[in-house]
């Protein structure tokens, strides 16, 4: 399945799908709000319909926020909720990030925070794609990459349920340490880390079973109907109750004033 079909499928009650529930939601917006407090102009790249940004652009009304994102049907539930609150800061952006032209997208004069929320394994080319990053962030200004560790595919309940998916996860996703490398080497400097832990509790199997039928995770396209379906009759055996739906990293890079 393509991007492009794998996204649209989820563009529908996309922030219900993968809703974080209120603490790790308020743990996330602060860490960000912490970080993006006095950046004047902040890329959301791969924003999504807006779950996260939203928040931002009500809490900072004097930052200019641009919405980057491949899904045009994601833009417009972003675009429909920034009109309903009434919102003058959002610029939205519709493209490809893997594209050669996608920085031509954007506004020349750079950015004083990015936001890469659980998008980064959609690169192509991480090394490209960090080169491309440096060229946008201005001096001094934040890369923030929000992402699920290995280690922390190896304990989730939807990895473990669906083995296939623990695999699509691990061979896409960068390994952290790699990725910090790599992001030092083009003159950013790690400035510390946030780890968030998402649950759910589930009145019973019926409510679990409604929300993975969902599919609310992208990789679960990414498998046959046979393997989705065993991987479901998996999870309804072994988890009930309270169950964590999501986990990840938030780690805050900050571009050196010189190289």
């Amino acid at each position: 399945m393509s991007k492009n079909k794998i996204f649209q499928a989820l563009a529908k009650n996309y922030n219900q799908k993968r809703a974080l529930d209120k603490t790790s939601f308020q743990q996330t917006i602060g860490e960000l709000a912490k970080q993006l407090e006095h950046a004047k102009t902040v890329l959301d790249l791969g924003c999504g319909a807006g779950r996260i940004l939203i928040p931002l652009a009500h809490l900072f009304p004097k930052t200019e926020f641009f919405a980057f994102d491949i899904s045009g049907e994601m833009l417009e539930g972003l675009k429909k909720s920034s009109l309903k609150d009434n919102l003058k800061n959002i610029t939205l952006i519709e493209g490809d990030f893997n594209q050669e032209d996608w920085l031509d997208r954007l506004p020349k004069r750079g950015f004083g925070g990015i936001i890469v929320l659980q998008v980064i394994h959609f690169f192509k080319d991480q090394k490209m794609a960090a080169v491309n990053l440096e060229k946008i962030v201005l001096p001094g200004g934040k890369l923030i990459i929000a992402s699920t560790t290995h280690e922390q595919f190896k304990r989730l309940p939807y990895c473990l349920a669906f083995p296939e998916i623990m695999q699509v996860e691990l061979n896409r996703t960068p390994d952290i340490n790699q990725l910090l490398k790599l992001y030092k080497n083009l003159g950013f400097q790690f400035k510390g880390s946030a780890h968030i832990k998402a649950k759910r509790d589930f009145q019973n199997k019926k409510e679990i079973k409604r929300w993975l039928m969902a599919r609310p995770f992208s990789a679960l396209s990414l498998i046959s109907d046979r393997l989705f379906l065993e991987g479901v009759r998996h999870f309804l055996a072994k988890y009930s109750g309270e169950v964590v739906v999501d986990e990840f990293t938030i780690f805050t890079l900050v571009k050196s004033d010189h190289k």
